[in-house]
């Protein structure tokens, strides 16, 4: 009896040890990383300074990467916009210049 209580307390005390630590790791700041234009540096900028250079750099970094992400939609949307106004001779001769097997042949490859 005393075995099962002693592993149960340790069950539990180790539970807590690492709830404990998964709570102290949320509450961490987190580390604002960036890189000073040319030329920042010699301006004798404060800590201060350097960190909202850095915040403000991560604040649109997000942003220009959501844009990013949307031009490239936008590119694909593009291409297969671009695609259908081929004819099926024309895609398949695209393909095969690319070095892109059509559907049909991998179709036709299958029942060979």
């Amino acid at each position: 009896m005393f075995r099962a209580t002693a592993l149960f307390g340790s069950v539990i005390l180790g539970l807590a040890v690492l709830v404990s630590a998964g709570a102290t790791q949320d509450t961490k700041k987190p580390k604002v990383k960036g890189m000073l234009p040319a030329g920042f540096k010699a301006l004798g900028l404060s800590k201060e300074q350097i960190l909202k250079i850095y915040t403000v750099q991560t604040d649109y970094r997000a942003k220009i990467a959501d844009l990013q992400k949307k031009i490239n939609d936008l590119k694909k949307e593009q291409s297969r916009e671009e695609f259908k106004i081929l004819t099926d001779e024309q895609r398949d001769k695209y393909l095969k210049a690319k070095g892109v097997e059509t559907k049909k042949k991998k179709v036709s490859d299958k029942e060979s």
